[in-house]
């Protein structure tokens, strides 16, 4: 329908703009999308070779296999949390940072004992990453969606802007998840509006105003000399 295809294109535009231009063009679409899915699968299966060998680099000790499952689905958990509600330029900041402090501290911890206390210290590890998404949603958030930060024509605050022109319906080259956002959106109420340049009317105005405080000033002194002299 229209609005599964409205609702394809706004999530995923390299995919729905393709399928869009393919069935307007009269082309068949299964190879299309059959591709998409072997590159889902070939990348999903990169991903648990990587969680494999970073197991055995890391966590080359004698703890238990839970540990790891919990650590690596909390920093699954952050990547969703990201993607979905860190979208002002105050939480992109915040929430990254955060996650990072917190994360290096539990593998500090982890790392300088021989046999410590894992599952308690990855229990405060998550009570602190809950911590910190509840404070990014309620205080951060809420606060850029209500001064006009972000909208629906401005989805995040921070973006990743290329030096050359791209098809928005392409995809993004990967190389730029690994890169910082450098460039901003700034809302409704944070742009400076500028300084009317004075024009003449406004001159005459000023110094007219001038002149009567001025003739004002004097008839006061006049008039108190002249009581002074009646005194």
């Amino acid at each position: 329908t229209n609005l599964d295809e409205s609702v394809l294109f706004a999530s995923y535009p390299w995919i729905g703009y393709s399928i869009h231009e393919l069935r307007r063009r009269r082309k068949p679409i299964g190879s299309f999308i059959t591709a998409h899915i072997v590159q889902v699968i070939v990348y999903y299966s990169l991903y648990n070779a990587a969680q494999v060998v970073w197991s055995m680099w890391l966590y080359d000790k004698s703890i238990s296999t839970s540990l790891e499952v919990c650590l690596f689905g909390m920093m699954l958990f952050w990547e969703y949390f990201s993607l979905v509600f860190v979208r002002s330029h105050a939480s992109i900041k915040f929430f990254p940072r955060a996650c990072f402090v917190y994360f290096i501290g539990f593998h500090l911890y982890f790392f300088y004992y021989a046999r410590g206390f894992y599952g308690f210290s990855a229990i405060a590890l998550a009570l602190f990453m809950l911590h910190a998404m509840l404070y990014t949603v309620s205080e951060l958030e809420v606060a850029a969606l209500t001064r006009g930060e972000i909208s629906i024509e401005n989805p995040r605050a921070n973006y990743i802007e290329l030096p050359w022109p791209t098809w928005s319906a392409s995809m993004p080259p990967t190389y730029t998840l690994f890169m910082t956002p450098n460039a901003r959106v700034r809302g409704i109420y944070e742009d400076e509006v500028p300084l009317r340049p004075p024009n003449r009317e406004d001159g005459l105005r000023r110094r007219r105003n001038a002149a009567n405080s001025a003739s004002e000033m004097v008839g006061l002194e006049n008039g108190d000399v002249d009581i002074e002299g009646q005194n």
